[in-house]
């Protein structure tokens, strides 16, 4: 599955094994068991998500949890 997305308010990528949002959310599968998600900026600060964001975040989820066995 490859999906890639691209406007003003976020950069999204998913290829077979990362998905990437504003450099801030990581996620990833990791032997078909368990979601890696790393939620923060790069001066460690957490991330905030705007409403579209968070909805952008909630259908990527789902798409990763379909890899898990």
């Amino acid at each position: 599955m490859t999906m890639e997305k691209n406007n003003s308010n976020m950069n999204t990528i998913i290829n077979d094994e990362v998905f990437r949002m504003n450099n801030e959310v990581v996620m990833w599968v990791v032997d078909s068991s368990a979601i890696h998600l790393k939620v923060i900026t790069q001066s460690g600060d957490p991330a905030e998500l705007n409403k579209e964001e968070a909805i952008e975040l909630i259908s990527v989820l789902q798409e990763l949890l379909k890899r898990l066995e």
